[in-house]
Parts: C-alpha cells; structure tokens; sequence
C-alpha cells in the first residue's frame, strides 16, 4: 500500500486548511456510508479520503454536497446490564435459605440505606470531596 503524502494532496487542492475540510467531509461522508472511488485496502475512512484526494477523485465540491446521515446501530431495545443468572439466584437462596426475591429486597434496601447515611456524612457525589454547605 502507497502511503498518501500531504504534497500528493496539496498538488490538488489550494490550501492546507481547504485539504483539511475536504477531507474531514470525505471521510466523514465514507464513515457513512458513501461509497469509495478507490479500492479500500484495509484503510480507514480518513486515509481513503485522503487517497481519493490525492487521485483527483475528490475536490472541494463535496464541501457543497449534502451530509449523510449519521450512522445509528439499530436495536429494538437498549442493551440491558446484566443480572444475576438463575443459576446464581438459586446458589444464592441455597447458601442463604432465602428466595432471591428477598435478597433482591435486601439489596435495594442496602442500597438506600447507604445513599442516606452519604448524605447525613455530607458526602455528595459532585466531586468536590467538600461536604455540603
């Protein structure tokens, strides 16, 4: 693989600063979805941008070109943080000889019971490390 030069680059366009946005557009662009004039080779969207450049396949008119949207993974629902397996839940109420809605009860309790006594410490979570005035 050729590497690409900025006086490839420079050879094709006026400036440093019309090099930069062209090819943050590009890149852009091809991160998108955009298709490629070149072959990709392994590169990433920012050096096939700056690839196209080079060869003339891109000017500064796609700075005229409208933006493609982002591209959004598509989920139907967001990823949810793991629990406890029912496996775990059952060692659990071996272990302990309660159900794991109990524990889960017990948990939430702890839970609050610890967020009271930070506040009555007059800890806070803003990250200031001073207590609360």
């Amino acid at each position: 693989m050729a590497r690409v030069t900025v006086e490839d680059c420079m050879a094709r366009l006026g400036n440093q600063f019309e090099l930069v946005a062209v090819a943050s557009k590009q890149a852009r662009q091809l991160a998108r979805g955009a298709n490629a004039t070149l072959d990709w080779e392994d590169d990433k969207p920012t050096v096939m941008a700056l690839r196209e450049i080079a060869a003339g396949h891109v000017d500064a008119s796609v700075l005229e070109q409208a933006d493609l949207p982002p591209v959004i993974p598509s989920s139907d629902t967001p990823p949810q943080p793991p629990g406890p397996t029912p496996e775990e839940l059952e060692a659990d109420e071996l272990a302990t000889g309660k159900s794991p809605e109990e524990i889960e009860s017990e948990l939430a309790d702890k839970s609050v019971q610890r967020a009271d006594s930070d506040s009555e410490a007059g800890v806070s979570d803003k990250g200031s490390g001073q207590p609360e005035s």
